[in-house]
């Protein structure tokens, strides 16, 4: 019974440590919302700082609308602030999600010296996962085909052709860079994204 007892103590102090670990790391990244509160607060370098850093919590094109309001006001920060600003906009696809509200042309010009967003051209074949449960990625576009990848819901994917209902895609965007994703390619159901 003692030894019973004592393999279950190492078992819980496993799980205990595993979670304590597990949770320090998704703190220590934290989420858009979280830096935006951070920002919103007066620690403007540490935002966006850390926004830098936390790309892979990203969806569109929610992510977008928050984060065009902070750009703007970096911008007009210190030149530190402003420079970290314009490397957000850039690392999340130039904001490309919030390209229809009135300051994203603002936005733009300040950083790129453009205003007019379609010559963006780059977004033109991109899509971006609507179904909340994310969507299969498969070798094949059939039901029956085998799974290479799950994509994460608010993830954008790159058409690379078309075949009936389904999109042959790759992962693009800031969350690519995840293993998970890095140099996949499958078939989609078009009924689980949208026109980015």
């Amino acid at each position: 019974m003692e030894k019973l007892l004592r393999g279950f103590f190492k078992l819980l102090l496993i799980f205990g440590v595993v979670f304590f670990v597990c949770q320090t790391t998704a703190l220590a990244c934290g989420s858009l919302d979280m830096w935006a509160d951070f920002y919103e607060r007066g620690e403007r370098h540490k935002a966006l700082f850390h926004m830098l850093d936390c790309a892979d919590s990203y969806k569109v094109p929610q992510d977008d609308l928050l984060l065009l309001p902070i750009i703007k006001d970096a911008l007009q920060r210190d030149p530190e602030v402003a420079k970290l600003a314009e490397q957000v906009f850039e690392n999340y696809n130039h904001l490309w999600g919030a390209r229809l509200e009135p300051d994203y042309a603002i936005v733009l010009e300040k950083v790129s010296g453009e205003s007019d967003y379609k010559k963006l051209d780059q977004y033109r074949d991109w899509y971006w996962v609507t179904a909340k449960n994310g969507a299969n990625m498969r070798t094949s576009p059939s039901l029956q085909g085998r799974v290479v990848t799950a994509v994460k819901y608010g993830m954008q994917v790159k058409v690379i052709s078309q075949k009936g209902e389904w999109i042959k895609a790759r992962p693009v965007g800031p969350g690519a860079i995840d293993p998970r994703f890095e140099n996949k390619s499958g078939y989609i159901h078009r009924s689980l994204v949208k026109k980015y």
